[in-house]
Formats: C-alpha cells, structure tokens, sequence
C-alpha cells in the first residue's frame, strides 16, 4: 500500500512555469465566479469574459515544449479542449447563435471527446501491469450512473444517443486517471495530478449533463455552474501545468531487464539500483 498513497501535500507543482500557469488559471477562475453572477444575464458578454480561460491554457499546451510522446497527447487534448469550449462557450453568445442549440452542444461533446481519448492515451501507458480496480470501477459509476438515469428520464432523440456513450468516454477517462497511481509507469506527483485531473473532469461533466438535460436546474442554479468551473478550471489548469516538467515518467535504465510496465516498488527498485 504505500506504493501507491496518495501525498496530497505534493500535488502542487513545484516547476517555476508550472506553478505560473497553475496561478494564472486559478486567478482567472476566481474572476469568473464573481462574473458569472454579474453578467447573469448577458451571456454573450460572459462568454468572451470565458473563452479566454480555455485559450490560455490551450495556449500553453501548445507552446510549452513536448519532449515525449506524453507531451504530445497532453498537449493536442488541450487544444479539442478549446475546441469543444469553442462550441460550447464561445459559438452561443455570437449573433444568430444560441448556446442551447443542439449544434452547438454536438460540437461541443465531439470537441471533449476527442480531448479526451487524448488523455486517456496518456494515462493508459503502462496499464498492462495494473489490473482491473473494482473500487476505483464502482466510484465512478457511484457518480455517473444518477446523471445516467436524469438524462434517460429526461432527454429526447439524438442527444441521449451522443451522452450515454460520451459520459462512459469521461468515466473511463476518470478511472484510467485514478489507475496511473497504481500502475508505476508516471512519476508519484505526476500520477496525482491525473488522477485528481481526472476525478474533477468527471465532476465538471456531471455537473454540465445534469444542466443539458434536468428542467429545474438548467441555466437556473448559478452555483451549478460555479460547481462545473471550480472542478472544470483547476483539472485542466493540472495538466497544463504538468507539460511544464521535462521528465513525467519513472526512469529506469536502458540495460535494466525490468519492462517498464512494472509495479511502482519494482521501477522504484530498478531506478535506487
């Protein structure tokens, strides 16, 4: 077991650049709460004040450098981050355009989708060592399987079809974050930063489904959506940070005999030797 805990104390990254953008993302949600409820009823307004979150952070995906195959995964699932944002933030406060209108909502969901299976990508490396989880299984279907039963009770046609399938895209997402704890291929602090990263993107998106599809609460509970930025900015925020360090998995040497999809206490072992 304490090749696997969890020291939360460690979350935060310690890398200048890191930390910058970690910082930055943070003020910037900060400045959307408060504006959330000052232009409560200006959405165009409130999505140009948005958008430009998301940018920031695509921005730095694709800026900062990309020295592994990691890299790149994190890096192109930031910018379908500002893709999907694009339909879903940006598109509804254009003339003409609603932010309830189903092409929007359909860009949107194809734009996270693709983001991702990009993550995923990432956080499966190594997973061939690990095994199946059923506790880590059975948190994330303890949150989505509620969101599951609102949007089949409540939903109609095309989106129900695109959501079922989408919501089990981000459970999966979050399960393989919570996994690269256990499975030894990413360095411990980098292995936290998914797994939280992954937990608060489930959050974000159960939060964003109950607002597609359940009457009461869509667009009438502002602290809904305070709810979806607080978990949906810092998630992100994380692995935009994380592309700021050079080295995010566990090292061993090249004449090692160990693969590298060994336990953490066998990399570990190989890596001190």
């Amino acid at each position: 077991m304490r090749a696997t805990s969890i020291r939360w104390s460690r979350l935060l990254p310690v890398e200048p650049t890191a930390r910058l953008i970690a910082v930055v993302a943070l003020i910037q949600l900060g400045a959307v709460l408060v504006l959330q409820h000052l232009l409560a009823q200006r959405y165009a307004a409130l999505a140009l004040a948005k958008y430009p979150v998301v940018l920031g952070l695509a921005a730095a995906g694709a800026l900062l450098p990309k020295p592994t195959r990691e890299h790149v995964l994190l890096s192109r699932a930031l910018v379908f981050l500002a893709v999907g944002d694009f339909f879903l933030i940006f598109l509804g406060g254009l003339p003409g355009f609603s932010p309830e209108d189903y092409s929007a909502k359909i860009g949107g969901m194809l734009g996270f989708g693709v983001a991702y299976a990009h993550l995923i990508a990432a956080f499966r490396r190594g997973a061939r060592a690990s095994g199946l989880s059923v506790p880590a299984l059975l948190a994330v279907l303890a949150i989505e399987t509620p969101i599951a039963i609102v949007c089949l009770w409540y939903g109609r046609g095309g989106m129900v079809a695109l959501s079922l399938p989408f919501a089990a895209l981000v459970g999966a997402l979050a399960y393989h974050g919570m996994m690269t704890s256990r499975r030894g291929y990413f360095r411990p602090e980098i292995a936290r930063r998914f797994a939280v990263a992954g937990c608060l993107m489930l959050l974000s998106d159960m939060g964003v489904g109950l607002g597609f599809f359940h009457p009461a609460l869509h667009r009438n509970v502002p602290l809904l959506g305070n709810a979806i930025w607080i978990t949906y900015i810092p998630a992100w925020a994380l692995i935009a940070a994380t592309m700021a360090q050079t080295v995010l998995t566990i090292e061993v040497a090249s004449n090692s005999p160990l693969p590298p999809t060994l336990t953490l206490r066998k990399r570990r072992e190989a890596v001190s030797g």
